[in-house]
């Protein structure tokens, strides 16, 4: 099991719903946390509630917008000068709206700064260049000693729910009556899972949290759901 006391700790979009959650966790396990979020009310809100629940708390704040690749980067290199390395980063930040006006922006957010996100983390913490090692294929892992991790969330009660919007107004309909019939998990369910995983997992694993429940490796679904569609390909 890998231990979270002392690490130092990126994560993004952490100021509200599962990402504020995985931040108390982290705190009350004596990480050290800076949260990036582009939102900087609800950094502030954020604050002032951790300040309030944690006297010695090891906790940064910084507005960043991380589709802007270098306050990206300024944001990871304050953290890494201000402790000399970086061990974990979790690449939280998304957004849920899939409509003509914010799809774009949703790839920018949901995928290409997250790929940015992750080649920053593994350039600055893997083993073979000096870094520590950390959490961010197996073939990676020997070289570099960094653990790249994959969570994929049910249905949670988040901020984010509301706001869920596809191209297709009978697709919201359907979202919104499968959401009636199926409960949300907790945003702290959620976050346990985060540090479940973290804890747990080995590098290249696929994760589900959902439904309140324990997190569940699926890594061996995923793989096997591969093989099928490669059958095809490569016979």
């Amino acid at each position: 099991m890998f231990d979270i006391k002392n690490k130092v700790v990126i994560i993004t979009g952490g100021a509200n719903g599962i990402g504020a959650a995985t931040v108390e966790i982290l705190l009350e396990k004596e990480a050290k946390v800076t949260v990036l979020d582009i939102d900087a009310n609800s950094l502030l809100k954020l604050e002032e509630k951790l300040n309030n629940k944690f006297v010695k708390a090891s906790v940064k704040y910084i507005k960043c917008d991380i589709t802007k690749d270098n306050e990206l980067y300024e944001a990871f290199n304050s953290v890494q000068k201000e402790n000399g390395q970086i061990d974990i980063v979790i690449n939280n930040a998304a957004i849920g709206q899939e409509t003509m006006d914010t799809y774009k922006k949703l790839i920018e957010v949901n995928y290409t700064a997250l790929v940015t996100s992750t080649l920053k983390a593994l350039k600055v913490m893997r083993k073979d260049t000096g870094g520590r090692g950390g959490t961010i294929k197996q073939e990676y892992y020997s070289i570099t000693g960094v653990r790249v991790l994959t969570i994929c969330f049910g249905a949670t009660d988040s901020n984010m729910m509301p706001n869920m919007k596809s191209f297709d107004p009978i697709i919201d309909e359907n979202m919104e009556s499968v959401s009636k019939s199926y409960p949300t998990q907790t945003i702290w369910s959620a976050a346990e899972g985060v540090v479940h995983v973290y804890q747990n997992g080995t590098s290249g694993d696929t994760w589900l949290v959902n439904g309140n429940k324990p997190a569940i490796n699926i890594t061996e679904k995923v793989k096997k759901a591969y093989h099928i569609l490669s059958e095809d390909i490569f016979p």
